[in-house]
């Protein structure tokens, strides 16, 4: 797998833990429901330390990328799993106030 490959799949992991709680939300505010909805919130635990890997691993990609240098031929994937990456902690970090304006939505 190469380092592009995993620093996306690592921003993407890292973007469904972070919206584990605001996910099911904007969900059962579209009218979806089920009893999945209960099953997706144990995920919560784990956001932090999936975040934190997740960074690691990206740093890792970016490392690897501009060591062998190819950080510019794969700068797109990078940019991409980077954009992703700061979404994931800017839903990680918003959490409350995104759930309490989906909520108020409701």
């Amino acid at each position: 797998m190469t380092s592009i490959r995993a620093s996306v799949i690592a921003a993407l992991a890292a973007l469904g833990v972070s919206s584990c709680c605001v996910l099911p939300l904007a969900l059962l505010w579209l009218g979806v429901g089920g009893a999945w909805v209960g099953a997706v919130g144990r995920a919560s635990a784990f956001a932090l330390p999936i975040l934190t890997v997740s960074t690691s691993l990206f740093a890792l990609a970016w490392g690897l990328a501009i060591r062998r240098g190819a950080a510019r031929r794969h700068r797109t994937g990078l940019a991409a799993g980077g954009l992703l990456l700061a979404a994931a902690w800017l839903i990680y970090a918003n959490e409350t106030r995104i759930n309490d304006l989906l909520i108020s939505w409701m």
